[in-house]
């Protein structure tokens, strides 16, 4: 079992630093653009409507206006700004066979860095890719499942259920009838460290196992409290069974998951999608006149009362991502945090839903002050400047020595 940051090992030669690590958050159907920019640029911004869960970690955030992915331009629909998000690559037009994308960012690093760690990337999602075609586009709805290619032909695959996420985190074998407590197993060896550390580091511990223990028990509690479905509702709502009956739930727990996996270091690179395009899951959970499912909700056709309802689920990402931030921030290492040490992406490959429009993506990207990045700013770039030149900066600061990636050829400027 890996362990957190201690203080004990300040005392040992200083070997390395601590490591930087990158996380992609997909947010699927676009933004209510009205409530995404804040206003004002530079460090004299306010937050948007939809942003203002943020305001605490105003510090630790960039906003980035005015990105664009060149090559989502000509696909009709979602798909084709979904697949290739992480690559800037041109997306093949197919409702099945000979499905093309890119080399995603995510899978650059890890094929360059990823032999570092146990995980060389970790992939979570909520929802299950879709496989029907969808004849409105002509595309194969499999593109809209996934944002990591490790080659142009080759999605990833990504981990639905939170056991068998945690699972592989720990290198375990899941197993309903006797499901034995990871803690438990290592019992004997936590209980001779614990004597071993002095006082400061037997309380982060405690705290890292309260934390572990706390997972294993959601986890439980999400398989044992699933709801019953049938094949016929599962292809149109939810994954199979041992998926959290809550949508809640299950987003909050990925979250987690990624969480433990950068405190841990089994990976330094993950991505996690909050649902696939053209997600229909529904957010009525929310309250407040939520009344359709979310990606029709996206389609607002200029109607008030879905506009609302859309920056409302807007709004609630935002929330579960700020969450995760607070995580991140109150994980400690030597006098930073793993926050800090981390370049985490967050972002949809589309503006408005409505108008499937690829201009001006909403994008965030949090923590990183110790990769280089001066946070606490709204960015706003010329028109039309490539996504692409993000990812080359963030690779460089990951430690890959690139000047090029997708359509860039050179950093964003101004991140430093």
């Amino acid at each position: 079992m890996s362990l957190p940051w201690l203080e004990v090992m300040a005392e040992q030669p200083k070997t390395a630093a601590q490591p930087i690590r990158m996380a992609y958050v997909f947010m699927p159907n676009g933004v209510n653009e009205e409530h995404w920019t804040p206003e004002g640029e530079g460090e004299n911004f306010k937050f948007s409507k939809t942003l203002s869960p943020l305001e605490s970690f105003k510090n630790d955030l960039l906003v980035l206006t005015n990105l664009m992915n060149k090559n989502s331009i000509g696909g009709d629909g979602h798909y084709a700004k979904v697949a290739n998000l992480l690559s800037g690559a041109e997306i093949v037009k197919t409702t099945g066979k000979g499905m093309r994308s890119g080399l995603s960012v995510d899978q650059y690093a890890a094929q360059q860095k990823g032999s570092a760690t146990l995980l060389p990337s970790l992939e979570l999602s909520i929802q299950d890719p879709s496989t029907f075609v969808d004849n409105n586009v002509g595309y194969t709805a499999l593109y809209g499942g996934y944002v990591s290619w490790s080659s142009p032909t080759s999605p990833v695959a990504r981990e639905t259920y939170p056991r068998l996420a945690f699972d592989r985190l720990f290198n375990r074998k899941s197993n309903a009838a006797e499901s034995i407590s990871l803690l438990d197993q290592v019992s004997v060896d936590i209980k001779k460290l614990i004597q071993k550390v002095g006082h400061a580091d037997q309380h982060k511990l405690e705290e890292y196992l309260t934390s572990v223990r706390d997972l294993e028990t959601r986890i439980s509690f999400a398989d044992s409290s699933t709801k019953p479905i049938d094949h016929a509702w599962l292809q149109k709502h939810q994954p199979n069974e041992g998926i959290p009956s809550k949508t809640e739930e299950h987003q909050k727990l990925m979250y987690r998951i990624m969480a433990l996996a950068f405190q841990m270091d089994r990976t330094r690179i993950g991505t996690y999608m909050l649902g696939r395009a053209v997600s229909g899951l529904s957010y009525t959970f929310l309250g407040q006149g939520i009344t359709s499912n979310h990606h029709s909700i996206s389609h607002h056709s200029g109607d008030e009362d879905k506009k609302r309802q859309y920056q409302i689920i807007n709004q609630y990402h935002i929330t579960l991502f700020a969450n995760f931030l607070e995580q991140l921030k109150n994980m400690k290492e030597g006098d930073h945090s793993v926050l800090d040490h981390s370049m985490i992406f967050f972002g949809s490959g589309l503006r408005d839903g409505n108008a499937h429009s690829p201009y001006n993506l909403p994008i965030l990207l949090a923590g990183g002050n110790q990769a280089g990045l001066k946070t606490g700013r709204h960015l706003i770039y010329p028109k039309n400047t490539p996504l692409c030149k993000l990812y080359v900066s963030m690779l460089k600061r990951f430690g890959v020595d690139t000047h090029q990636f997708g359509d860039a050829e050179d950093e964003l400027p101004n991140l430093s």
